[in-house]
């Protein structure tokens, strides 16, 4: 909220959270509570970072050392 610096608001899409559970990526959907996997056959996915204009996500393998 450009008003407020303390709040912030979804002014596009739909609030979803992305996170990694070792062997794959999944995103919930926080407005109609639906998951899926976006990434799969990981070998061992930990840390994770989305860029959400361009849809791009960044993980860490640490089996993988990647």
């Amino acid at each position: 909220d450009p008003r407020d610096r303390t709040r912030c608001k979804a002014t596009e899409g739909h609030p979803s959270l992305l996170f990694a559970r070792r062997f794959d990526i999944r995103k919930i959907s926080l407005d109609h509570h639906e998951m899926v996997a976006i990434v799969n056959d990981t070998k061992s996915a930990t840390a994770l970072d989305n860029v959400f204009r361009t849809g791009m996500i960044f993980w860490s393998d640490v089996i993988e050392e990647k």
